[in-house]
């Protein structure tokens, strides 16, 4: 074993993460730590009452990862230093190295004398500091409460050792300078010089090191020295047990203050209530000798429940996490619901701010409607929950009559399938987004409420998180979208240019050629199918705003025709293709967009003639009056005695795939033809039978009244 022998060798071996915290102490910080409404000085509040916290808030502060140019010397500054956050983080850290320590447990009693004196010093040292005009209270709190820390860390660096040398001093004698004596001669330093060095290696100033390094020192031999040393000497020795008892107390403080006895036992008095009040509403029991009273009972299961949350929690959250979409995250929290709480029955209400109400979206499961509950106060449960943020529950005595149940309430705990319901809201910042509806047979134990409020709170917050994701998803779509259309726009303007020359050139060829020449019907169509490809690129700076099912009429017979014509002359005579028209004379023109059917028999042609390299028979078919469904269409049937289309693009067959027909094909060709056939209210079907491939379509028999 290692016996140091100097101030540097105790603290060579120093853990931050050693020195105890009493267990009453850390509920209450984790319970500050999860309130959601809990600010800044209310965290601040409870640091600045243990030696433990304070240390490693002070360590953390002038760390490489935190500390300035100067150092930080004040509680205040560290805490601001650090954040809210980081400050959690470290409570939270402390208390599940606190929970897993056996000092702790061993040492209750220590800690509760330990914890007692510290405060009672530091506050002692704040009055003292106001009644004495020293400029820098809260410098003197600090002092105070750290004055005794050497203390804690020889005992709980080498608890054992300490405890014997507690032992070895005579009842009747024990105090503050006798333990420093013997710490002395069992450890060649200390608490009051261990103290001040940790104090210097944390950044502190030099008059709070000094405070606490001389907070032993006779009396005559500190009259003179700064007012900080004087003002810890003075409230070292007054927080003291049974410290009115002794008239050299009041000695001391008439030699370094000139104070009175009266007036210093009246600010002793005061102080000690003070503590007592706080260790009441910390339930710390200060009376009770033994380590093991019924209050560190249950704060010893208060710390161990609180861990377990922490860990519950933490497991929760990643699956909240894992959410990518609101289903996801729906089906998070149903599941998390069941594991943790054992309710397999919950409603996730949320917040439509616009409508200023509660909105429960059914799922597909549900066979029931939805609800919409207003944001009203005594309108339901639910938004009592919601405004009043904190649960409430049906079996509530207030809430247990059927009588005063609102209607929407037995509904939903009806929907539930039990025999009660508790709303938990998920506030998150003050903000709410919700509330969960828990289906339930009878009360819930308060003690469990607590898990449930906490874990409401993670999830208003995986819903904030969600919807962040899906505005900044929505946003990189748009802005995707956005440079689409600007690139679309800049082609189609792009590809007019030659377009409008090719159209120039053929002007100048049917003036050249005059009205009787025998290609002047030839340059007429293509002069239409230049127009028509024209309008087709200037629908791409229309993207998604163009609407096919408007406006124009349409011959059918014509079209195809005219598309005939077109292809004798050209792919039907390189291909050795024979075309038959077999139309129906009573087709009427259809007050239907021209440019999509035009397209689609474009294409359906002329994949039938890409497809027939060897020659074959391609044939055109329309009929009148064809009953579907109840209503009544034009068909039109393009068939080829062609190889048909293989296998593996049959099954996918108006879906975007690879062309069967080499490169230079997109195999977009009948994706196009499903979708604008579809948009004019019709439809398309493809077979093959007799050796022939068939594409069927169906026009709406749109006239003219």
């Amino acid at each position: 074993m290692i016996t140091p022998t100097n101030t540097q060798a105790a603290l060579a071996g120093l853990e931050m993460e050693k020195l105890p915290t009493l267990p009453h102490i850390l509920v209450k910080m984790l319970e500050v730590c999860h309130d959601d409404n809990a600010d800044f000085q209310q965290i601040s509040r409870i640091v600045a009452q243990d030696v433990a916290i304070t240390g490693r808030v002070l360590a953390l502060a002038n760390s490489p990862l935190y500390s300035s140019a100067s150092n930080v010397s004040t509680l205040e500054r560290a805490l601001l230093v650090l954040g809210t956050d980081t400050l959690k983080t470290l409570i939270i850290t402390v208390a599940v190295q606190q929970f897993f320590s056996e000092f702790g447990r061993q040492r209750s009693m220590f800690l509760k004398q330990f914890w007692r004196q510290s405060l009672s010093c530091a506050l002692l040292s704040k009055s003292f500091a106001a009644l004495t005009n020293y400029d820098f209270p809260e410098q003197a709190y600090l002092a105070g409460l750290l004055h005794n820390v050497g203390s804690l860390v020889l005992q709980s660096q080498f608890p054992e050792r300490y405890q014997a040398m507690l032992d070895s001093i005579d009842e009747k004698n024990i105090n503050e300078s006798s333990i420093a004596q013997a710490e002395e001669r069992e450890f060649g330093v200390n608490h009051c010089g261990l103290g001040a060095e940790l104090l210097a290696s944390w950044g502190l100033d030099t008059f709070t090191c000094d405070a606490v390094r001389y907070h032993h020192e006779a009396t005559e031999q500190a009259r003179d020295a700064h007012h900080l040393v004087k003002l810890v000497r003075l409230s070292a020795l007054l927080s003291e047990d049974d410290a009115i008892g002794d008239p050299d107390n009041f000695q001391a403080a008439d030699t370094l203050f000139g104070l009175t006895v009266p007036l210093t036992r009246e600010i002793v008095l005061q102080i000690g209530t003070e503590v007592g009040r706080v260790a009441q509403s910390m339930g710390i029991d200060l009376k009770n000798t033994g380590d093991t009273s019924a209050r560190d009972k249950k704060a010893m299961q208060d710390l161990a429940e609180q861990i377990k949350n922490i860990g519950l929690l933490q497991n929760a959250k990643q699956n909240l996490d894992l959410s990518g979409s609101r289903e996801e995250l729906n089906a998070h929290v149903t599941n998390t619901v069941e594991l943790l709480f054992g309710v397999n029955n919950v409603l996730l209400f949320e917040l439509n701010a616009s409508a200023d109400a509660l909105v429960y979206q059914q799922g597909e499961e549900r066979d029931t409607v939805d609800f919409k509950i207003p944001l009203q106060e005594q309108r339901s449960m639910i938004s009592d929950a919601a405004l009043q943020q904190a649960p409430v529950s049906s079996f509530d005595s207030s809430s247990a009559d059927n009588n005063v149940v609102a209607v929407v309430d037995r509904q939903l705990i009806g929907l539930c399938g039990r025999k009660g319901m508790l709303c938990v809201p998920m506030v998150n910042e003050g903000v709410v987004r919700g509330v969960l509806v828990l289906g339930m047979d009878e009360p819930y134990k308060k003690e469990k409420q607590r898990l449930l409020s906490l874990f409401a709170v993670e999830v208003a917050r995986a819903i904030e998180t969600c919807d962040q994701q899906q505005h900044e998803s929505d946003a990189e779509s748009q802005a995707f979208k956005d440079g689409v259309e600007n690139r679309l726009k800049e082609i189609a303007h792009e590809a007019n240019n030659p377009l409008s020359i090719i159209r120039n050139y053929l002007e100048l060829l049917a003036l050249k050629l005059g009205d009787e020449h025998q290609a002047h019907n030839e340059l007429g169509i293509i002069r239409e199918e230049i127009d028509r490809t024209g309008q087709i690129i200037l629908q791409l700076k229309d993207l998604g705003k163009v609407e096919l099912n408007v406006g124009g009429e349409v011959n059918v017979n014509a079209e195809l025709t005219d598309l005939v014509e077109i292809y004798k002359q050209s792919l039907f005579l390189t291909h050795a293709i024979n075309c038959e028209l077999c139309l129906d004379l009573e087709v009427p023109w259809l007050t239907l967009n021209r440019n999509p059917i035009k397209q689609v028999f474009t294409n359906l042609i002329k994949n039938a003639a890409e497809a027939m390299t060897d020659g074959g028979l391609i044939t055109l078919t329309t009929s009148d009056k064809i009953n579907h469904n109840g209503r009544e269409y034009i068909e039109v049937v393009i068939a080829d005695d062609g190889p048909g289309i293989p296998d593996k693009v049959r099954d996918n067959l108006f879906s975007p795939v690879t062309s069967s027909k080499g490169e230079g094909h997109s195999g977009l060709g009948l994706s196009i033809c499903k979708r604008l056939i579809s948009e004019l209210g019709g439809s398309i079907a493809y077979r093959r039978a007799a050796n022939k491939t068939e594409f069927k379509i169906l026009l709406p028999r749109k006239i003219k009244k």
